[in-house]
């Protein structure tokens, strides 16, 4: 069976992944300068046979162009690409491609009726899907923007860590600015669970992904899941997806 090599590329480091059809085998993390060569080394390590990337920094010519020198003929996830579900966004173009694969990714895990994809990274995006359908979703500072930000922007409040003690109610600067931030997206979360639940009245599920997951996880009273590689097995469903319809 053929193996895939996915490619998520941000803004610092680019993740990456292999499956073989639609379970993926292997999936980290690399960074520095020279990210087109460790991945190049990386496909044929595992023997790469197709590429799916996705990209919120720059275009990624010279992985392309690596990747094919090795015979990997790769696909570029954008607003004209095929998906395996429908976008009811009214701006398509404008939509991120991360988010994109978030979505594609989500599906494969689907067990109820409508999904909540949550992304907590630099930002925070929810994505809001019915059925087949994506229906939009929002965008909120993350986690540690929240936290710098009353830094930066105020005269007198401290740096706060993520981590440390998070009572219900702070009671002295540092918990009141970190449960201010971190209850914050925890009534966030279950807001749009009660929103969803409350226009649907159907069964939600949630799904979340990105670098602070876990602890925003353990903050949450509504149940939700955990997927580190969700955009990565979204961009093997896209992949796949195009080969079948190609």
């Amino acid at each position: 069976m053929s193996c895939n090599l996915l490619v998520d590329i941000g803004n610092s480091s680019a993740k990456i992944a292999f499956a073989t059809g639609d379970e993926i085998t292997w999936h980290g993390r690399i960074s520095g300068s020279d990210v087109a060569e460790q991945v190049c080394q990386a496909a044929i390590k595992y023997r790469a046979d197709k590429a799916m990337i996705c990209s919120v920094a720059t275009e990624p010519s010279a992985l392309i162009n690596a990747l094919k020198e090795q015979g990997i003929i790769s696909l570029l996830l954008n607003n004209s690409t095929p998906l395996p579900f429908k976008i009811a966004y009214r701006t398509p173009q404008t939509l991120g491609c991360d988010r994109i694969a978030a979505v594609a990714g989500a599906l494969t895990k689907k067990k109820k009726d409508h999904l909540l994809v949550i992304d907590a990274g630099s930002c925070i995006t929810y994505e809001f899907i019915s059925g087949d359908t994506y229906l939009g979703g929002n965008i909120a500072p993350g986690l540690k923007m929240r936290l710098r930000s009353m830094h930066e922007h105020t005269a007198r409040l401290p740096q706060t860590e993520a981590q440390g003690e998070l009572p219900e109610i702070g009671h002295d600067t540092d918990t009141a600015i970190r449960c201010g931030a971190l209850r914050g997206i925890q009534h966030e979360i279950e807001g749009y669970a009660r929103m969803m639940h409350n226009q649907y009245g159907k069964p939600l599920q949630i799904v979340l992904t990105g670098g602070d997951a876990q602890q925003i996880k353990e903050t949450l009273t509504v149940e939700a899941d955990i997927d580190e590689a969700l955009v990565l097995r979204g961009l093997n469903n896209i992949l796949i997806y195009n080969e079948e319809n190609d």
